[in-house]
């Protein structure tokens, strides 16, 4: 047992103590629309040529929608008429009003897309870079009613042929339609606007800006590509961006995975069968004292669960690097699908098991700083069982996300814990919401559901201060951006770690028996690194990624994150007979010489094949 340097595996405790110790499942969220907030438009004088002068049957064009009441909505070339709306917030977000998002969001006749902010009651037209318009039929199609969306309106888009996709904010659906059936819903007195989804629309916010500007992807850069699936998608696909490296599901349709010439990518934004596009990334990882800080026991050593509940019966998945079955704490209670799955290199899925269902078996001969005598290092559940699941963080998930949540919910797991993240992913991806939807249900092609708490950390890229205040807001990582998860950010444990490290005037460490005496004193300087990361139990550990997320995309302030927090830091938990400090840590470096001396500090009884 040691303590971790893994940050995030705390993650658990409020799993454990809402769920397996107090709580059912959480009846879904309210789904926020994933719609960008508005910043005021500066205008633009004048346009370029009259809207009159923009006919229905310039090249993609598309529908020109006009409904009864005469709503119109302009698709037009920017090679033609420059936009007189700039929103200096989002400059690539295309706008054909200057409202602000507060104002749009309570509009019936607003459209709130990632990349633009419609009105189609406004006379202006969306103004629309002529490559990232369709050159052809575009497959796809938003379709607003008038007010909300009835029986009415979802009969006449069956009557249309319509096949709905997904809902977007205001009042509309992006449906699967052809030109025809957009034709014959542009007049329908349901029907408040109809317009192409055009390929500009298809784009992450990494890839827009490439884009628009024409640029090259980076070697080797892959690609998740959304997809309505027909006859021969895969094989037109395949001819322009080469073989289909993996394929999943999400709940919008397939996601393939294309590494595609660099230069040669844009084009696929073009095709009718592809909704969306975004950037492949891989993935990263993200006792005694918590238990009673969060509630989960009575008392200072550990030793009371709260009513007696101690997991019996409940069954884990935990998605990791993997778990030591055979540590003394945790033998016998831990499976998996992939045996390669039960040993545990890394340590980190090792030290996050102990903290879930650790049995407090492996007794620590000293007393490490800030905890009390013969304190127990039990986990939070003791006696729930594990179900392990990889999570591969070299060349990208190999299990993927539709992998990890069917096999759960095949072994009828009812919460999961994944202290991981994509790297670098703080916009709500295809992966954030097929995590929405297994919350609701993992294995939607069977019939029934079966929903799963997920439980995700928020991440490691906060870059705060040790007074818990600072950071980056808006760097929760996906899918712990997800709105239905419940994601926990970390906070200081009290330990109030004294351990010193000597350092020479190059900051090389000096050890004790070569540290020289009457020398100047500014030769050597003495550091307690870990102190003011260890001298609360309410601040907001540094590293801990701050919300709220979606900020100027959702709306002005963005939406709630993360759900909770609890004690993520300095965490003793078990250690995988694999795990190695110097794997992980340089050993030439100060942080390895205090984390060495802490880790002695906590010899145990176990035997050494534990």
């Amino acid at each position: 047992m040691r303590i971790s340097r893994f940050k995030w595996s705390l993650v658990i405790l409020v799993m454990a103590v809402v769920v397996i110790l107090r709580y059912g499942l959480s009846p879904s969220r309210l789904e926020v629309p994933a719609a960008e907030p508005v910043a005021k438009a500066a205008i633009i004088p004048d346009i370029t040529a009259p809207l009159a002068s923009l006919s229905a049957g310039s090249p993609g064009n598309g529908i020109v929608p006009v409904s009864a009441i005469g709503r119109r909505i302009e698709i037009v070339s920017a090679s033609q008429v420059t936009s007189r709306f700039i929103d200096n917030r989002f400059p690539l977000r295309l706008r054909n009003t200057p409202e602000a998002l507060d104002t749009l969001i309570r509009q019936d006749s607003a459209l709130l897309l990632r990349h633009a902010l419609i009105d189609s009651a406004s006379p202006e037209p969306l103004v629309i870079p002529d490559h990232l318009r369709s050159a052809r039929e575009p497959g796809a199609y938003l379709v607003q009613a008038r007010g909300a969306i009835g029986d009415s309106f979802r009969g006449q888009i069956q009557a249309a042929g319509g096949k709905v996709v997904a809902y977007i904010p205001n009042n509309a659906l992006l449906l699967r339609l052809s030109r025809a059936g957009a034709e014959r819903l542009e007049f329908s007195p349901e029907v408040g606007a109809v317009l192409p989804y055009e390929p500009y629309f298809k784009l992450d916010a990494n890839l827009l800006s490439l884009a628009v500007e024409q640029r090259a992807l980076s070697e080797g850069a892959r690609l998740h590509l959304t997809v309505y699936e027909g006859p021969d998608t895969v094989t037109r696909l395949e001819s322009m961006a080469g073989p289909v490296l993996s394929r999943t599901a999400s709940p919008f349709g397939p996601v393939l995975t294309f590494e595609p010439v660099p230069t040669a990518w844009i084009s696929l934004a073009q095709d009718p069968d592809v909704h969306h596009i975004e950037t492949a990334r891989p993935r990263t990882l993200a006792n005694d004292l918590t238990g009673h800080r969060v509630g989960a026991t009575l008392n200072d050593s550990n030793t009371i669960p709260y009513l007696d509940l101690r997991g019996a019966g409940v069954l884990v998945n935990l998605n990791d690097s993997g778990v030591d079955s055979l540590h003394q704490d945790l033998q016998g209670r831990v499976s998996s699908v992939d045996p390669s799955v039960l040993k545990d290199p890394e340590g980190h899925g090792t030290h996050v098991a102990g903290i879930i269902a650790g049995s407090g078996g492996g007794r620590v001969t000293g007393q490490p700083q800030g905890s009390i005598t013969n304190a127990s290092y039990r986990g939070k559940a003791p006696l729930a069982e594990l179900y392990v699941l990889p999570v591969d963080l070299k060349t990208g998930p190999k299990k993927s996300d539709e992998f990890i949540q069917t096999n759960a919910a095949a072994k009828k797991a009812f919460i999961s814990n994944n202290s991981w993240n994509y790297v670098g992913a703080y916009d709500y991806t295809s992966a954030s919401a097929s995590y929405d939807a297994a919350v609701r249900d993992a294995t939607p092609r069977e019939s029934g559901s079966q929903p799963i708490l997920y439980v995700f950390s928020a991440g490691n890229d906060g870059g705060g201060n040790e007074a818990g205040i600072g950071g980056s807001q808006d760097t929760i990582a996906s899918p712990g951006n997800a709105k239905n998860v419940i994601t926990v950010g970390a906070l200081e444990s009290p330990r109030f770690l004294t351990n010193e490290v000597v350092m020479d005037t190059n900051g090389m460490v000096v050890p004790a028996d070569q540290i020289k005496t009457n020398v100047p004193p500014e030769t050597y300087t003495t550091n307690v690194l870990y102190y003011e990361a260890s001298d609360s139990d309410t601040q907001v550990a540094s590293y801990s990624s701050r919300g709220n997320t979606g900020i100027g995309v959702e709306s002005d302030a963005g939406r709630f994150k993360p759900d909770v927090v609890a004690p993520g830091s300095f965490i003793i938990s078990a250690r995988s007979r694999d795990w190695k400090l110097e794997n992980q840590v340089d050993p030439e470096s100060p942080e390895y010489f205090v984390l060495r001396e802490m880790n002695e500090q906590l010899a145990t009884n176990i035997p050494p094949d534990q």
